[in-house]
């Protein structure tokens, strides 16, 4: 089983869900990474089995992503209602 075939932090062994995550954000090829595996033409000592749920927290604390600061939330133009558009939504960004 590659990888151990379970998420290393929860244990989910779902086969749609799990992904494979770098460690050290180096050789990300996808599925031509995974034949390299298998044939044996790469290690995987820097590599780790994660469902997708871990793997996104992993990245959020190794500082790979950031939170995106929220929209505020929907301005309503009265003028634009009055005649019977769409509402539009304000571009503004919520501290």
């Amino acid at each position: 089983m590659l990888l151990g075939g379970a998420c290393v932090v929860c244990g989910n062994i779902d086969i749609r869900v799990l992904q494979i995550n770098h460690k050290n954000e180096k050789d990300r090829r996808g599925y031509s990474l995974v034949m390299a595996i298998l044939a044996g033409r790469r290690g995987k000592d820097d590599l780790d089995l994660r469902c997708a749920n871990c793997n996104l927290i992993y990245e959020y604390e190794k500082g790979r992503r950031v939170v995106a600061a929220p929209l505020k939330t929907l301005r309503r133009n009265k003028a634009n209602l009055s005649r019977g558009g769409n509402p539009t939504w304000s571009k503004e960004r919520v501290a």
